[in-house]
């Protein structure tokens, strides 16, 4: 193979999503334990 990436477009874009989706709903975990835990301090 003399692709030094080893990846098409098209495994990167699927690898990308992927990451973005796992970083999002990492994010969004993270803001209801947040919420529950600034709700429960008032």
């Amino acid at each position: 193979m003399n692709d030094n990436k080893g990846f098409s477009k098209d495994e990167q874009t699927r690898i990308y999503k992927i990451l973005l989706l796992t970083y999002c709903n990492k994010i969004s975990t993270y803001q209801n334990e947040i919420k529950n835990i600034s709700l429960t301090s008032i």
